[in-house]
Protein backbone atom coordinates (compact mmCIF):
# COMPACT_ATOMS: atom_id res chain seq x y z
CA UNK A 1 0.00 0.00 0.00
CA UNK A 2 2.78 2.44 0.92
CA UNK A 3 4.64 1.73 -2.34
CA UNK A 4 1.50 2.57 -4.33
CA UNK A 5 0.97 5.77 -2.35
CA UNK A 6 4.65 6.70 -2.72
CA UNK A 7 4.50 6.17 -6.49
CA UNK A 8 1.38 8.33 -6.69
CA UNK A 9 3.02 11.07 -4.63
CA UNK A 10 6.15 10.99 -6.84
CA UNK A 11 3.91 11.10 -9.93
CA UNK A 12 1.96 14.06 -8.52
CA UNK A 13 5.18 15.89 -7.59
CA UNK A 14 6.43 15.42 -11.16
CA UNK A 15 3.11 16.52 -12.61
CA UNK A 16 2.99 19.58 -10.35
CA UNK A 17 6.56 20.54 -11.31
CA UNK A 18 5.71 20.22 -15.02
CA UNK A 19 2.52 22.20 -14.49
CA UNK A 20 4.46 24.92 -12.70
CA UNK A 21 6.04 25.92 -16.00
CA UNK A 22 2.54 26.87 -17.18
CA UNK A 23 2.03 28.94 -14.05
CA UNK A 24 5.42 30.62 -13.71
CA UNK A 25 3.77 34.00 -13.19
CA UNK A 26 1.39 32.68 -10.57
CA UNK A 27 1.72 31.95 -6.89
CA UNK A 28 0.41 29.16 -4.74
CA UNK A 29 -3.21 30.33 -4.56
CA UNK A 30 -3.51 30.58 -8.33
CA UNK A 31 -2.06 27.10 -8.67
CA UNK A 32 -4.38 25.66 -6.03
CA UNK A 33 -7.39 27.31 -7.66
CA UNK A 34 -6.45 25.60 -10.95
CA UNK A 35 -6.21 22.01 -9.66
CA UNK A 36 -9.50 20.77 -11.13
CA UNK A 37 -9.25 22.71 -14.39
CA UNK A 38 -5.60 21.98 -15.22
CA UNK A 39 -3.77 19.36 -13.16
CA UNK A 40 -6.65 16.90 -12.94
CA UNK A 41 -7.26 17.26 -16.68
CA UNK A 42 -3.68 16.10 -17.28
CA UNK A 43 -4.03 13.22 -14.81
CA UNK A 44 -7.15 11.96 -16.60
CA UNK A 45 -5.29 12.04 -19.92
CA UNK A 46 -2.69 9.68 -18.47
CA UNK A 47 -5.08 7.64 -16.30
CA UNK A 48 -8.58 7.71 -17.84
CA UNK A 49 -10.05 5.61 -15.02
CA UNK A 50 -8.57 7.75 -12.24
CA UNK A 51 -10.92 8.57 -9.38
CA UNK A 52 -9.94 12.15 -8.62
CA UNK A 53 -11.21 14.36 -5.84
CA UNK A 54 -13.18 17.49 -6.61
CA UNK A 55 -12.30 20.88 -5.20
CA UNK A 56 -14.50 23.91 -4.74
CA UNK A 57 -12.19 26.87 -4.24
CA UNK A 58 -13.01 30.34 -2.97
CA UNK A 59 -10.42 33.03 -2.34
CA UNK A 60 -11.81 34.90 0.65
CA UNK A 61 -9.19 37.67 0.55
CA UNK A 62 -5.56 38.22 -0.51
CA UNK A 63 -4.27 35.91 2.22
CA UNK A 64 -7.06 33.37 2.65
CA UNK A 65 -8.18 30.50 0.44
CA UNK A 66 -11.00 28.09 1.21
CA UNK A 67 -10.96 24.70 -0.48
CA UNK A 68 -13.73 22.13 -0.15
CA UNK A 69 -12.38 18.64 -0.88
CA UNK A 70 -14.84 15.94 -1.97
CA UNK A 71 -13.82 12.34 -2.58
CA UNK A 72 -15.17 8.87 -1.97
CA UNK A 73 -11.57 7.80 -1.30
CA UNK A 74 -11.17 9.93 1.85
CA UNK A 75 -7.56 10.96 1.16
CA UNK A 76 -7.68 14.51 2.49
CA UNK A 77 -4.37 14.00 4.32
CA UNK A 78 -2.70 13.51 0.94
CA UNK A 79 -4.33 16.75 -0.23
CA UNK A 80 -2.79 18.54 2.77
CA UNK A 81 0.64 17.26 1.74
CA UNK A 82 0.16 18.46 -1.83
CA UNK A 83 -1.01 21.87 -0.61
CA UNK A 84 2.10 22.11 1.58
CA UNK A 85 4.26 21.11 -1.38
CA UNK A 86 2.69 23.82 -3.53
CA UNK A 87 3.30 26.45 -0.85
CA UNK A 88 6.90 25.30 -0.45
CA UNK A 89 7.49 25.43 -4.20
CA UNK A 90 6.43 29.07 -4.27
CA UNK A 91 8.39 29.87 -1.07
CA UNK A 92 5.21 30.87 0.74
CA UNK A 93 4.27 30.16 4.34
CA UNK A 94 0.71 29.51 5.41
CA UNK A 95 -1.36 27.88 8.11
CA UNK A 96 -3.65 25.11 6.87
CA UNK A 97 -6.68 24.21 8.94
CA UNK A 98 -8.67 21.09 8.12
CA UNK A 99 -12.28 20.49 9.15
CA UNK A 100 -14.40 17.50 8.14
CA UNK A 101 -17.80 18.62 6.90
CA UNK A 102 -19.28 15.11 7.14
CA UNK A 103 -18.50 12.33 9.61
CA UNK A 104 -17.18 9.86 7.03
CA UNK A 105 -14.38 12.18 5.80
CA UNK A 106 -15.64 12.37 2.21
CA UNK A 107 -16.01 16.15 2.35
CA UNK A 108 -13.39 18.28 4.08
CA UNK A 109 -12.88 22.03 4.29
CA UNK A 110 -9.38 23.48 4.17
CA UNK A 111 -8.71 27.07 5.13
CA UNK A 112 -5.28 28.24 4.01
CA UNK A 113 -4.05 31.51 5.47
CA UNK A 114 -0.78 32.98 4.23
CA UNK A 115 1.62 34.28 6.84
Amino acid sequence: VFKVIHRKIVFMETLVKKSMYCFFLFFSFQMLKAVDQHIHVQVVKLYPDAELPKFEVDQLDDKTLKMIYSSERRMSDLAVGLIKGCLKHFNENAHISKRPLVDDGKIVEFIIVKA
